[in-house]
């Protein structure tokens, strides 16, 4: 049985980090990556820009499920 983070003795959830305990605290992230010096056009990219341009190139409409 595959009891992903845990082990047969701790199969439960991993505790939340202090810094990141839900979606809301996603600015924690792009303010970390600022202040480890990375670049606003990374810090941009790392955020979703990476996951929306390769969404926006590689997953096109078939056009024959259309017709």
């Amino acid at each position: 049985m595959d009891y992903g983070e845990g082990s047969a003795d701790n199969a439960a959830w991993p505790k939340p980090l202090p810094w990141f305990a839900n979606n809301s605290d996603f600015p924690n992230i792009i303010d970390g990556l600022r202040q480890v010096g990375f670049a606003e056009d990374d810090v941009e990219n790392i955020m979703g820009l990476n996951w929306y341009r390769f969404i926006d190139t590689a997953i096109q409409p078939t056009n024959h499920l259309y017709r």
